[in-house]
C-alpha cells in the first residue's frame, strides 16, 4: 500500500474532467513553486516552459516563461 496525496484545483480543463500525475514535490524558490514542461513532436524536443506559482498546482494563471529550441 502506498501513500497517496490528493491535491487539487477547480478549472474546466475539457471533457476528461482531470490530470492525475505521479506525485513529486515541485522545486521551490523562496515562496514559489517552479515546474518544467517541454513540448516533443514526434521524437524532436520544439520548445520548454518554466511555470512559477505559490501552490504547488500550476494553473492558466501561473507565472509562465515560454522557451524555442531552434535546431
Amino acid at each position: 500500500m502506498t501513500d497517496q496525496v490528493d491535491l487539487s484545483k477547480p478549472g474546466g480543463y475539457g471533457s476528461e474532467g482531470c490530470i492525475t500525475w505521479a506525485y513529486c514535490p515541485p522545486a521551490r524558490y523562496c515562496d514559489d513553486n517552479a515546474m518544467l514542461g517541454s513540448w516533443i513532436v514526434g521524437d524532436t524536443a520544439c520548445g520548454l516552459c518554466i511555470r512559477e506559482d505559490t501552490s504547488e498546482i500550476t494553473q492558466d494563471l501561473s507565472r509562465f516563461v515560454p522557451h524555442v529550441i531552434s535546431v
